[in-house]
């Protein structure tokens, strides 16, 4: 063949191996990149800005957000003796009683270099430090290597031996404090493979020091145990799984990872608006774990794709107490005991979650009173 005609048809070939890999990218990034998110959390592409690329007055943009937070979580005299997740009045109610404000995907963090999509600004670690005291992460399998990740496994995963060393080293420090995670096992991520959930377990037991130690192993025989009998036990971290096996009856799950639907209900989790999110005949209907125990009742705060400025409105004190007592009545006067919420450095839920446990614990009293009578 002469040089000229392999010379065109190589060069064709390379045309089309092109077109196909950007033809694959595009669709890769269509259906995988929260567009609008992404939009909102590119410098210098802002809806509310003027032609001159000056932002309109009383534009509904996020402020820079500090990861530190005024609120005092911890409100406890001595957190040695007779203090509970930093109250000293809740310490004889239920893990299962009290409300837990919960970071959702909490290792999507811009800080832990996710482009877009991600769910907060700030990693889980000071998330702790300001009062959170719910996590709730995604597992993936990428190639035989476990990660946190949020749907992509090249894209901002996290090790999951760094951010459970944090968890361990958070409880170590603060002696008086329980923590919650929630894992969602991803068996779909791009990139990734089934997750073996014993494998996982075995990976934190074997690389997070005190890990398995701390773990809380529920025997459902009986009640769940208050905080103060967690913090005695020195089993201070409570964990559940979703997505991956549906059930633990016959050792199907590793010890002290406890199915989150044998024991939650949780409300719809996917809003794409405040109008959707707002309209509780909707938004606090139970659509998961309706034939659990019911032992908690766990509520989305959020929206998909992530919004750092409509989280502005969402996370505000107001408008979580208002979600909070909507759902509760919604169902009938079930108590939230989970809220989830995106950019936990923004709004007031660790102020809201204690005034709610104060207000809870009192009412708890009360009644008891009335009951001795």
């Amino acid at each position: 063949m002469p040089a000229s005609k392999q010379g065109r048809k190589k060069c064709c070939l390379i045309l089309i191996v092109l077109v196909m890999l950007l033809t694959t990218a595009g669709l890769l990034i269509y259906f995988f990149v929260p567009w609008k998110g992404a939009v909102n959390q590119i410098p210098g592409l802002n809806q509310n800005q003027t032609d001159g690329g000056e932002k309109e007055q009383g534009s509904n943009t996020a402020p820079t957000a500090s990861p530190l937070f005024d609120y005092q979580f911890i409100q406890c005299d001595d957190v040695n003796s007779n203090c509970c997740n930093g109250l000293a009045e809740i310490c004889d109610l239920g893990v299962n009683d009290i409300l837990w404000g919960t970071s959702h995907n909490a290792h999507a963090t811009k800080e832990g270099n996710y482009p877009f999509g991600y769910n907060h600004l700030y990693n889980l670690g000071q998330s702790l430090e300001a009062g959170y005291r719910g996590i709730s992460v995604d597992v993936c399998n990428c190639g035989g290597d476990y990660q946190l990740c949020h749907g992509v496994c090249t894209i901002g995963a996290q090790s999951p031996i760094t951010d459970f060393g944090i968890i361990v080293q958070f409880l170590n420090d603060n002696p008086s404090e329980i923590i919650m995670i929630n894992l969602e096992i991803n068996n779909e991520a791009q990139g990734g493979s089934q997750v073996a959930l014993d494998t996982f377990a075995t990976l934190l037991s074997d690389n997070v020091d005190g890990f398995d130690d701390m773990l809380y192993a529920h025997d459902v025989t009986q009640p769940w145990p208050t905080l103060q009998t967690l913090i005695d036990l020195k089993k201070r971290l409570l964990l559940f799984h979703l997505n991956g096996p549906n059930s633990c009856a016959d050792g199907a799950c590793p010890d002290g990872f406890h199915y989150w639907f044998d024991f939650a209900a949780e409300t719809a989790f996917e809003f794409e608006t405040v109008d959707e999110l707002d309209d509780s005949s909707t938004s606090c209907e139970i659509t998961r774990g309706a034939g659990s125990s019911m032992d908690f009742f766990a509520v989305t705060s959020f929206l998909t794709p992530p919004s750092e400025s409509e989280s502005v409105a969402i996370n505000a004190q107001a408008a979580l107490e208002s979600r909070i007592q909507a759902c509760s009545q919604y169902n009938g006067g079930l108590d939230v005991n989970v809220l989830y919420v995106d950019f936990w450095s923004i709004g007031d839920l660790p102020q809201v979650v204690q005034e709610h446990n104060k207000a809870l614990a009192a009412r708890r009293r009360k009644n008891r009173r009335r009951m001795l009578r």
